[in-house]
């Protein structure tokens, strides 16, 4: 699994799987990534999978890290987050559905949505209704093709 990561100057990372989409963590640093990463992309791959995704079911998943980017903040709310190589192509009408599907899947968030680093739970927030969703569609289309 390719894995993009935004790294602070106090050693936290926030490691991002972008395909299958879905997957965002902070860790505190290298090696808790390295021990609760896994686990999480374990987690996140049999959640899609339980949603009608294929995806590879793999006991023991792998990652590298394929592009890494120096981040000023320290990922706490309003800080940047990273720019990757992959947000620069122009996201496809199949990609958006796709996307929009995986968000809006009924039953519980992804666990990368349900608990923060520190396992602790974290607030849901409301699910787009389909009306919703049908305005997130457009207007993706809209900035994709802008």
């Amino acid at each position: 699994m390719d894995i993009y990561l935004d790294t602070a100057a106090s050693g936290r990372v926030m490691a991002h799987l972008l395909e299958p989409p879905g997957l965002g963590m902070r860790f505190e640093s290298r090696e808790e990534m390295a021990h609760r990463l896994p686990g999480a992309i374990r987690a996140h791959l049999g959640w899609l999978a339980s949603h009608g995704e294929s995806v590879a079911s793999d006991p023991h998943p792998t990652y590298r890290i394929v592009e890494e980017v120096a981040m000023a903040g320290n990922f706490e709310s309003g800080d940047d987050v990273g720019i990757f190589r992959p947000d620069f192509m122009p996201v496809t009408d199949p990609e958006i559905e796709r996307y929009l599907r995986i968000a809006g899947s009924p039953g519980r968030l992804p666990p990368s949505r349900l608990r923060n680093a520190s396992g602790i739970s974290v607030a849901r927030g409301r699910r787009a209704g389909p009306e919703r969703s049908a305005t997130l569609a457009a207007r993706s289309r809209q900035a994709a093709t802008a």
